[in-house]
């Protein structure tokens, strides 16, 4: 915990530009948080050391590709293409070990960025030199990250420590929380968050810091997994109607900087053109990529599914042909002159999706069907009978709940595939088994599955946190 706390002064003392403003009279090594955070710049850079570390290394940071490429695998989106990745092939198992490279960086890098929000959030708030409005920005956004970093943290391992504090020594001893506790944490936070974000875009370029329809966005998401249906429904709902900031965008300029489709992105890492999720979900060609979209994942889209031919791009001259996702269409530094991309977290279409589904688990069938065909007429589905791509309108206006939900289900998975573990997260709330819901697909699955094993060192280190069953 020393060398974050260490990481998060240099971060914060390089990107403020105003390093001359720290008392030279402090010994190197010796800086104080009243030092470190003691003006609205310092303040602020603090808060950008946090960003940046969620974007310094494509191979470990979970938003860019990492988080992806892991749990496209653990569901039936991807398969290996090639056999070169030992910790690949266990996620496309499912035979995961406590052990494995993945498993044991997720659960770091994510608690890594929640002991730096805690850094941030509480070292502001204490802060004499930071105006209120810095001070309510700084705290929201702070409040943001470590409600996403324990959202995935949870739905990824299940009961986990709540760290609420930088506080290594209490932290180090903590007892686990159940999912309950920890959504529960995790509304409170998005609920602060709303309260202290502005509602526009800080002056920052792009959508890369949160304002409160970020909170907002990612509440209604957190109400949805918790099946708080109504709530569910209004704070998406909320967003949607933010039409003068927010629109779906064509599908080509989706994951572009400019679109306005976008709630929230993450910048690209350092000098880098193109996106983590670029170089390590699309890869740089679909011929020689380490994974491929499935046979079963291709097999949902209409042929006259614009999402299908934006959105994928397959081999040439290679039997069989790989099929990879191609939804951010820069994965090199010699490919465009300047950035064009950023990775989208969190985007429109999710929250039509989500007060669709909210609004079909409460009955209101006619609304589930506006808002999911507004996402199919964007992927080119039309009201007749011209094409096999249809509206829910159109092709079935008498559909049944059930036929929805499941309707619903596999929308998601083909507007949201590639994307932060969606396809995931949506099997394991679904209600069904992981062997139902995924079928003949991962035939070696079973319930166990649903949550990553604790790595093993955290529990040498913490003798209070419990192996998760099946490990």
């Amino acid at each position: 915990m020393k060398l974050i706390y260490k990481s998060l002064i240099v971060f914060a003392v390089a990107l403020s530009g105003c390093d001359k403003t720290i008392d030279v009279d402090i010994p190197m090594g010796k800086f104080t948080n009243a030092a470190v955070y003691g003006t609205d710049d310092l303040a602020q850079a603090g808060m950008k050391g946090v960003y940046a570390t969620m974007t310094n290394a494509f191979s470990t940071c979970p938003f860019e590709g990492a988080l992806s490429t892991t749990l496209c695998l653990s569901a039936d989106e991807l398969v290996r293409a090639s056999a070169n990745s030992t910790d690949q092939q266990q996620l496309a198992d499912n035979n995961l070990l406590p052990s494995n490279g993945t498993v044991v960086n997720l659960w770091a890098v994510f608690y890594n960025y929640v002991y730096q929000a805690n850094m941030v959030y509480e070292n502001v708030e204490n802060s004499p030199g930071v105006t209120l409005p810095i001070k309510d920005r700084l705290m929201g956004e702070a409040r943001f990250i470590r409600a996403l970093s324990l959202f995935y943290l949870t739905n990824l391992y299940g009961n986990i420590p709540l760290t609420l504090t930088s506080d290594y020594q209490k932290n180090a001893v903590l007892h686990v929380s159940s999912q309950q506790e920890v959504y529960a944490q995790i509304v409170q936070d998005l609920k602060y968050a709303q309260s202290k974000l502005g509602v526009g875009n800080t002056a920052v370029s792009y959508r890369y810091r949160p304002n409160k329809w970020a909170a907002t966005a990612l509440l209604a998401r957190v109400y949805l997994y918790t099946k708080d249906w109504a709530n569910a429904e209004k704070e998406a709902g909320d967003v949607i109607a933010q039409n003068g900031i927010y629109k779906l965008d064509a599908l080509e300029n989706v994951f572009n900087l400019s679109s306005t489709e976008a709630i929230w992105a993450l910048a690209n890492a350092g000098s880098n053109i193109y996106t983590g999720e670029g170089g390590a979900v699309t890869g740089s060609n679909a011929t020689n990529s380490q994974t491929r979209l499935t046979p079963y994942f291709l097999s949902q889209f209409s042929s006259y599914d614009q999402r299908l031919l934006k959105w994928t791009r397959a081999s040439v001259g290679v039997t069989p042909v790989n099929t990879a996702p191609s939804k951010y269409k820069t994965f090199s530094n010699t490919q465009a002159a300047a950035k064009v991309e950023a990775s989208m977290v969190l985007r429109l279409a999710e929250q039509y999706l989500i007060r669709a589904e909210a609004r079909a688990m409460q009955n209101n069938i006619t609304g589930a069907i506006d808002d999911i065909d507004m996402v199919r007429k964007r992927a080119g589905a039309v009201g007749d009978a011209s094409k096999n791509f249809q509206t829910i309108r159109f092709s079935n206006p008498g559909i049944q709940k059930a036929d929805m939900i499941e309707a619903i289900y596999t929308e998601r998975m083909t507007e949201l595939f590639s994307e932060y573990g969606h396809r995931w997260f949506d099997a394991k709330r679904s209600g069904k088994t992981l062997a139902n819901f995924f079928g003949t697909r991962k035939t070696d699955i079973s319930e166990t599955d649903a949550f990553f094993p604790i790595p093993e060192k955290e529990i040498a280190y913490n003798p209070n946190i419990k192996q998760n069953d099946g490990y």
